[in-house]
């Protein structure tokens, strides 16, 4: 926050339009260009829930959160120069470690006589030095290494990665650590796909948040499949954030392409050559996981088709907080103690599953996914425990 407030230039913070009132939030100008247009150019509200330790904690105790893994978020550092960037990822990746080591009081609801953590973390990761200069992989390197080491590895349980160049050559080195040191990769969006008024016309910010950003994800994550790198590091793992995009809907199609493009033959029946071993799919089964941010219940219908049973585990739920709080006349301080809308969609559509005339079967195996949606998931995946203890997951 301090760095954006310092910049003249996007992306940056700026104060509130003039008139507004004494309280209002500041602005965020975030994408390429939004200073020139006067549709955009006073940029989205950044209030404390952006940045506030204590309005988190509220905002999980109103939902009744016991842990938040928490990320750092768009935009990422290539504003800045290969090494400062390395500097300030640093200095950021320590200063997360310290909020998530801290003691913070437990959730009303939950029972104190069993402490749990508040928080954890993903950690910051630029990527463009490397792509600037490849003698700068042994610096990345050395900072997922730091991350994986005690103290910071008592917190931290990944990296999040900006949603391009995931299939770049120069990635081998950084997918190789990621793999040998168990870090898992946080996949989010920040430029979107088709950016400009081309595309997103007369309509604000509305088309790149709600179709460009998981564009953006699609893209990238299909990139990566498609580049073999998964074939090469068969145990890294991906959390793709808002659902994988467009991947679950699309991954038959995917599928089809791959089987019928020359540059694709892959090893089946025989077949010589090729790029991939599997199809797209089976990867998206085997090494990508996904939040539940879908806000339909459609998308989310679609993501299970394709993981089927035997994927339940790949499915964890994500609040899409800070974004979106609500917007209605209560809203302020008064938001702030009652739920978001946002986050409730997503967390009611998990009792919208399954009818059956077999209730207490169906009842028994949607039971199950929504306990492992709602904590058992990320529980194994990041090694997070319970407030009963519990703890699943590799150490």
């Amino acid at each position: 926050m301090d760095l954006l407030r310092r910049r003249a230039e996007v992306p940056r913070i700026i104060p509130a339009p003039p008139g507004s009132a004494s309280d209002a939030p500041e602005r965020l100008l975030i994408l390429p260009g939004e200073d020139a247009d006067g549709r955009t150019l006073s940029g989205r509200p950044i209030g404390r829930e952006y940045w506030s330790v204590e309005e988190k904690l509220s905002f999980m105790d109103v939902h009744g959160i016991q842990t938040s893994v928490l990320s750092p978020a768009n935009p990422w550092l290539d504003f800045l120069p290969p090494l400062d960037a390395l500097r300030v990822a640093q200095d950021l990746n320590d200063e997360l470690h310290a909020l998530c080591s801290s003691s913070y009081p437990a959730p009303p609801s939950f029972p104190s006589s069993a402490p749990v953590p508040r928080f954890f973390c993903f950690g910051f990761l630029p990527l463009h030095p490397l792509f600037q200069s490849s003698q700068l992989l042994s610096a990345i390197v050395r900072e997922l290494e730091r991350l994986a080491t005690p103290p910071l590895s008592s917190t931290m349980r990944g990296v999040i990665l900006p949603a391009q160049h995931l299939d770049h050559p120069l990635m081998d080195g950084v997918y190789e650590a990621c793999q040998r040191l168990g870090l898992v990769l946080f996949i989010h969006p920040h430029y979107g796909v088709g950016n400009g008024s081309e595309v997103n016309g007369d309509y604000g910010h509305v088309l790149p948040l709600a179709l460009g950003f998981p564009f953006e994800t699609s893209v990238a994550a299909a990139r990566l499949l498609l580049s073999g790198y998964l074939d090469r590091y068969p145990d890294l793992r991906v959390l793709l954030a808002h659902s994988g995009g467009t991947l679950p809907f699309l991954a038959g199609r995917l599928d089809s392409c791959v089987a019928h493009d020359p540059a694709f033959v892959w090893g089946r029946e025989g077949r010589k050559g090729g790029k991939l071993k599997h199809l797209p799919s089976l990867y998206l089964r085997r090494n990508f996981f996904f939040d539940s941010v879908v806000y339909h219940q459609a998308g989310y219908q679609c993501l299970r088709a394709l993981l089927g049973e035997a994927g339940k585990d790949r499915v964890m739920w994500g609040t899409d907080h800070p974004f979106f709080p609500p917007v209605d006349a209560a809203e302020g301080e008064g938001s702030r103690q009652r739920p978001w809308p946002s986050a409730m969609k997503n967390y009611e559509i998990l009792w919208e599953e399954g009818t059956s005339t077999d209730e207490v079967k169906e009842g028994a195996k949607e039971e199950k996914w929504r306990e492992g949606v709602l904590w058992r998931n990320a529980s194994k995946l990041l090694c997070i425990p319970s407030a009963t203890g519990e703890r699943e997951g590799r150490e």
